[in-house]
């Protein structure tokens, strides 16, 4: 029985990947569940830990093709395709006939396979774990409790994992240096990490190093991980209303202030929660990536007050939506919507922040 591919059958393999086409695609998704059928029929003849772990892992890949929402690259699009390809297929190392012992190859393709993708399930476990909370969930982590009438939500947006020991530490101190402060608010954030978006962190990092360098990025994977930001965030929405909604039932005449940065507007922009916008009463925008369009017919029409701060001069931003929003400008850019909506103040910050993280470290400053 073998216990591990050659580097020979690897290149063969990787060479096979790269022919899939979507013909393959439609042929594999039309036979992979009888294939998971006939496995799952093994197993109750006579149990088998290997062919148990050949359909659980069968059954993650087919799933991570099956939500269509869920970004996957080209590339790791092609590998799940073979990995269930070989599963169901006539050509085999190991003939099936021979029982149970005869699917060994196929589970040691599949288990290779999926350590190949190791990246995008970890991706994809988050990605559900956003859907799941979506559905109702508590997603607004209180920090300080505070003393007055007020709660200040924060939506971190990006920059927002655990290599940030310090993120709580420093809004909570920009907060209770500003003039959001002075009523001693009770302090919350949306408690969402961005931990799986390695190669986003690590570009927008360089983006806006002080020497101004150009960072060598892998554009195939920030644009994978910037979606799932997106979605992820929009997902975490309809919990976040709900969140809300909870703590105006428990305290009904207290002030309710969002403050979002960057993707961290993306958790407001739900139009099946245009009416709950209504429960806000102020909304502070720090260099966000949400359209004109969402800030002026939606949020503008049910949010009390909107301070909207953006920067023409935001190389983290002009770097996201010049390569991988099809050069849509987003309001941290630039607002070019009529101005005269008296419930939104936008403020160009353009000469007094030089980095997107000052959004952040200099809150207290232009607050």
């Amino acid at each position: 029985i073998m216990n591990e591919l050659s580097d020979k059958q690897k290149r063969i393999f990787e060479d096979n990947v790269k022919k899939i086409s979507r013909k393959d695609e439609e042929k594999v998704l039309s036979q992979i569940g009888k294939e998971i059928e006939k496995l799952k029929g093994l197993v109750e003849k006579k149990a088998s830990v290997k062919i148990e772990n050949l359909i659980s892992d069968t059954e993650l890949l087919l799933s991570m093709l099956d939500a269509k929402d869920f970004p996957l690259s080209e590339s790791s699009r092609k590998w799940v395709i073979f990995a269930l390809n070989y599963l169901v297929s006539d050509f085999d190392l190991i003939p099936d006939s021979i029982p149970n012992i005869g699917y060994y190859d196929d589970a040691l393709i599949v288990a290779w396979v999926k350590n190949l993708l190791d990246n995008d399930i970890t991706r994809f476990e988050i990605y559900k774990k956003a859907e799941r909370l979506g559905k109702g969930g508590k997603v607004i982590k209180n920090m300080i409790q505070g003393e007055g009438q007020s709660e200040v939500i924060i939506l971190p947006g990006l920059y927002s994992n655990e290599n940030y020991t310090d993120l709580y530490a420093k809004w909570i101190q920009n907060i209770k240096q500003s003039r959001l402060g002075q009523d001693k608010p009770a302090i919350s954030f949306l408690n969402w990490k961005t931990n799986y978006t390695p190669e986003l962190e690590k570009t927008l990092l360089l983006v806006e190093h002080d020497l101004n360098l150009h960072p060598a990025c892998d554009y195939e994977k920030f644009q994978i991980e910037w979606e799932q930001v997106k979605k992820d965030f929009k997902h975490l929405s309809h919990a976040f209303f709900q969140n809300i909604q909870n703590i105006k039932k428990q305290t009904p005449d207290k002030k309710m202030i969002v403050i979002a940065m960057n993707a961290g507007t993306y958790v407001l922009d739900n139009h099946k929660n245009e009416n709950l916008l209504k429960l806000i009463d102020e909304y502070y925008i720090l260099g966000g990536c949400s359209s004109s369009q969402m800030l002026f017919d939606v949020c503008a029409k049910n949010i009390k007050r909107i301070y909207n701060y953006y920067n023409s001069n935001d190389s983290t931003l002009k770097f996201v939506f010049d390569n991988f929003e099809n050069q849509q400008t987003p309001i941290g850019l630039a607002v070019s919507t009529d101005f005269s909506n008296n419930r939104i103040k936008n403020i160009d910050l353009a000469g007094r922040l030089k980095k997107h993280s000052e959004y952040r470290d200099r809150f207290k400053d232009y607050i």
